[in-house]
C-alpha cells in the first residue's frame, strides 16, 4: 500500500476550502436578510399619520366614513369617528349606535384582529345631534382591560358590512 494514498489530505487545502464555504455563506445570509428586509414594511414614524382603509359600502349604505379609530381617556376608551358624506343615511347609523347590542345586532361593533376579541357594549356612547355634511361624528366604546391598544388593527362591522384592517392610534 502506497503511504500516500493513505494520508488525508494536507491541512493548506482544508484551508483553502474553508477560506471560501465561510465567506460564501455569509454572503448568502446578507442576500437573504436584504431580500427579506426589501419586502417588509417599514414601521410607521411616530406621528406620522396611519392609512385608514375605506369601504364604499358602508359609505354607499350609510352616508359615512370612518376615519379614526383611537384610544382616549388613558385607554380606558375606544373613540371611532367618521364623517357623514349624506345626513340622511348617516341617520341609520347614528340611531343604530344609540341602540343597546343585545337589542339592535347591527350596531358598530369593533373587532381586535389579532385575537378576533369583539368590542361591544350594551351602552355605546356616540354625538347625539343630527349630522351635517363633512361634519364628524364619534361612538366611544369601552375598552375592557386595555384590550385595544394603538398599534393594534381592528375590523369595524356594521350590520353585514365589514371595514377590515383599520389602525388603532
Amino acid at each position: 500500500m502506497n503511504a500516500s494514498n493513505a494520508m488525508p489530505a494536507p491541512a493548506s487545502s482544508r484551508l483553502w476550502l474553508l477560506r471560501l464555504a465561510i465567506p460564501a455563506l455569509l454572503l448568502a445570509a446578507v442576500a437573504a436578510w436584504m431580500a427579506w428586509r426589501a419586502n417588509t414594511p417599514p414601521p410607521a414614524a411616530p406621528g406620522a399619520p396611519l392609512t385608514m382603509p375605506a369601504s364604499a359600502e358602508i359609505e354607499g349604505r350609510f352616508g359615512v366614513r370612518f376615519t379614526q379609530v383611537g384610544i382616549t381617556a388613558d385607554g380606558g376608551m375606544v373613540d371611532l369617528r367618521y364623517q357623514v358624506l349624506d345626513p340622511d343615511k348617516a341617520m341609520a347609523l347614528m340611531s343604530m349606535s344609540m341602540a343597546e347590542a343585545e337589542t339592535n345586532p347591527a350596531a358598530p361593533k369593533l373587532i381586535i384582529e389579532a385575537d378576533g376579541t369583539e368590542i361591544a357594549n350594551s351602552e355605546v356612547m356616540s354625538m347625539k345631534q343630527l349630522p351635517e355634511a363633512n361634519s364628524i361624528q364619534f361612538i366611544l366604546y369601552a375598552n375592557p382591560r386595555g384590550l385595544l391598544k394603538p398599534g393594534m388593527q381592528v375590523t369595524v362591522v356594521v350590520g353585514d358590512l365589514r371595514l377590515p384592517h383599520v389602525p388603532v392610534q
